[in-house]
């Protein structure tokens, strides 16, 4: 059967029997054969020299047409990474074309969210590099129209890319579930989307199904063994759950893998979940107080982020708490009690004050529970303005039970901070919606949202009783919410994931790891990231090279970039006469100098500016619905209030710089930062050896400005804020504000 001429000539693969030390230039029109027979030689260097030629070179062209209507989906990209380096990868013949694929001697793949692709026409794919477009004007900022961007500006990413451009070529459209997924949930769908159902990329038959099921059984073994734990032999409903019994105080009693302490979130991630947190301010007078150690970190973010443009002016800076919150303090000082508690859980009920512009969520009740589940605090508050809701559906508090309520919100957070110290960690559920309720900043936090994630990555949530049912087998929450049950159940499900360690409760992903595969195939991987990327990709499949930088040198797409041109001047292993397991084997005994098959890294600085750019925005759009700012001091309360009012005048400029936003300056900003990516990529490109193949992938848009917009909708449906009701027209922009940000590109070049 003759068998279709695209289809031969799509790997450039080897004619059938090529005479010995023949030069035959393999290309599109050459047959294609089954090589995998041979894929051990013909990646050795000499045999490919003697078969290619000196001279040949490897290819890869994206094909937009072949793209499906709304792009690749960015899942989909790692199968030219699998393609090109294992001989059981998916073929992408549909969207890329490789020439010589056996020639490609090593791929780095660089993900740089924040990009997304302008459509042209009727068209979803990009014929040429200057239709990939970066909108850098702001939204509008009138209440009317919140999502349209203003037409003052709309600079080409091509004008500011010039080495993307030149080497990288024209880009493919790729398409994304979860626009307003963080950095880490494209990198999981990049990069976890391997495809269970086909045969291992390790040769041996088994498919990853195969493997999970195998550790399924396993677990269910261990949980026979050891998950009793306390639950009482005869009770029908421990027996039904399938993780032993889960009361606080029997699973404070077993064995757990890691301390809790491993679970506190990090700066990074307190500060994507948005935590109230402590602010750099200019000092007055020199005095650097203003925080604790822990209030510090969470600030500053503890080096495992981007150091950003920080100078030695920031010596000359102090941390400031927000007005009206308070830090918990070291154990045995100020009023925190020694020995302090290991754990505690609280809840937060809520009701509504003010109407209007001026309807916002008080402090109703505030609940604790210990390590043991047993209750520690509990009690009503009364708000300082009149309750106008008392959202009895999701709180349980009504009027009657309010009557005669004096317990006030500073009664509330001193006794809170004797039951709290720095050293405890703190446990809830959304856990920062709790302390921006009780005006309180603590750092060791451990949040049941991050340690059960939602399959669909942030910014989506699990609902407390969901977890609550399928992991404790108990219904909470029916008819109204307890805060007393919530903490409980929110202690008991972090113990329950500090027992059965790390990857409990984590969900499916879309697929195996492309570096599963990677590995399985023989190949080394290195993944050169944040800390906490580092640990959840990289672990027992690469090599992990964790970004660490100082604020007074690198910032993180630098470091991260000479940390790449350091890998790719490595040398590679050569295989030819090596078996895979030999070369795992090699692996495992850490052969010196070897140099990665497969590098990945992030770039986060465009997407980072982004980042900043919306909270900028936010605070400047949405003014109005913020406390009204104290009325001016006359000049008898300015004599008597003295320097503490001439520093509270100074904190409140220093809020109104912070939230000047400038469209001209933000554009100029925009622009800077995409000029900067261009540099990393053009540095990686310049140290790439030949027959490298680089791949750089943006997965989405503007995805910090949308998460903002869909809170904002919510808001707006509860008649919260300045910016009217929820309209149709609103909507229709919000959605295709969504369609654009899931939109990004990928560019793919070989180096000649």
């Amino acid at each position: 059967m003759e068998r279709d001429s695209e289809s031969e000539s799509e790997e450039g693969a080897l004619p059938s029997a090529p005479p010995p030390r023949a030069k035959t230039l393999a290309g599109p029109d050459a047959e294609e054969e089954d090589a995998d027979a041979d894929a051990d030689g013909i990646r050795s260097a000499q045999v490919a020299r003697e078969i290619y030629g000196a001279d040949a070179r490897a290819e890869v062209t994206l094909k937009p047409d072949g793209a499906s209507r709304g792009g690749v989906r960015l899942s989909a990209l790692h199968e030219l990474v699998t393609w090109v380096m294992t001989d059981h990868g998916a073929n992408p013949s549909r969207w890329a074309f490789v020439r010589n694929k056996p020639l490609v001697s090593r791929v780095v793949m660089l993900l740089a969210p924040g990009i997304d692709a302008t459509r042209r026409g009727p068209s979803l794919s990009i014929p040429v590099l200057d239709a990939f477009q970066l909108h850098l004007t702001p939204f509008n900022s009138t209440p009317t129209s919140l999502f349209s961007r203003e037409p003052l500006r709309c600079a080409s990413s091509a004008e500011h890319t010039p080495r993307v451009r030149g080497a990288l070529g024209a880009p493919i459209a790729t398409t994304f579930d979860n626009p307003t997924g963080n950095a880490w949930c494209v990198a999981r769908a990049l990069l976890c989307s391997v495809d269970a159902n086909k045969g291992s990329a390790r040769g041996d038959g088994v498919t990853r199904k195969d493997r999970d099921r195998a550790a399924g059984k396993k677990r269910d073994r261990d949980r026979d063994d050891g998950g009793g734990g306390g639950g009482g032999g005869g009770d029908d409903a421990t027996k039904r759950k399938p993780y032993g019994s889960t009361n606080a105080a029997d699973l404070c009693k077993r064995e757990m893998p890691m301390p809790p302490s491993h679970y506190v979130l990090s700066a990074a991630d307190m500060a994507d979940m948005e935590y109230p947190v402590p602010r750099l301010a200019r000092a007055a007078g020199g005095d650097g107080g203003g925080g604790d150690a822990a209030g510090a970190d969470a600030a500053g973010d503890g080096g495992d982020t981007a150091g950003g443009d920080a100078s030695v002016d920031d010596r000359s800076r102090r941390l400031v708490v927000p007005e009206g919150y308070v830090v918990t303090q070291p154990s045995g000082g100020g009023i925190a009690r020694a020995p302090h508690l290991s754990m505690v859980a609280i809840d937060c009920e809520m009701c509504y004050s003010g109407v209007g512009e001026n309807k916002k969520l008080e402090l109703a009740r505030a609940s604790a529970v210990g390590p043991d589940g047993a209750v520690i605090y509990d009690k009503l508050v009364m708000p300082e303005e009149a309750i106008t809701d008392y959202n009895t559906t999701h709180s349980g508090i009504t009027a009657e039970q309010m009557r005669g309520v004096t317990t006030t919100l500073r009664d509330v957070q001193r006794e809170l901070l004797e039951l709290i110290a720095a050293e405890t960690i703190l446990v809830g559920h959304s856990l920062e919606n709790d302390l921006k309720r009780l005006k309180m900043m603590h750092a060791n936090c451990v949040d049941t949202v991050a340690l059960y994630p939602h399959k669909r990555g942030p910014p989506y949530r699990n609902k407390l009783s969901g977890l609550t049912e399928k992991f404790l087998g108990r219904k909470i929450q029916e008819g109204t919410h307890d805060s007393v049950a919530d903490a409980r159940a929110t202690m008991e499900l972090a113990l329950l994931k500090f027992v059965f360690g790390t990857g409990f409760g984590e969900p499916s992903s879309e697929g195996g790891s492309v570096f599963e595969a990677l590995t399985g195939a023989g190949k080394r991987c290195a993944v050169i990231d944040k800390e906490h990327v580092v640990r959840r990709l990289a672990s027992g499949v690469g090599t992990g090279i964790v970004v660490k930088t100082d604020a007074r040198a690198l910032a993180h797409d630098d470091a991260a970039t000479d940390a790449i041109v350091a890998e790719v001047r490595k040398p590679l292993r050569r295989r030819s006469t090596a078996t895979d397991a030999d070369a795992a084997d090699a692996d495992a005994a850490g052969a010196s100098g070897d140099g990665a098959d497969v590098v990945f890294a992030h770039l986060y600085g465009y997407y980072e500016h982004l980042e900043e750019s919306n909270k900028r925005w936010a605070a400047h759009t949405g003014r109005d619905a913020k406390t009204p700012r104290k009325r001016p001091k006359d000049d008898g309360d300015a004599a008597a209030e003295g320097a503490e009012g001439a520093e509270e005048e100074e904190e409140e400029e220093e809020e109104e710089e912070e939230d000047a936003y400038d469209d001209v300056e933000e554009s100029i900003a925009a622009d800077a930062a995409l000029m900067d990516l261009d540099a990393c990529v053009g540095k990686v490109w310049d140290a790439l050896p030949s027959n490298a193949m680089l791949i750089l992938a943006t997965g989405v848009g503007d995805s910090p400005r949308l998460r903002t917009l869909q809170e904002r909708k919510w808001k707006r449906v509860q008649g919260i804020g300045p910016w009217g009701p929820w309209t149709e027209d609103a909507d229709a922009e919000l959605k295709r504000a969504a369609e654009r940000c899931r939109a990004g590109v990928a560019f793919a070049a070989v180096k000649p």
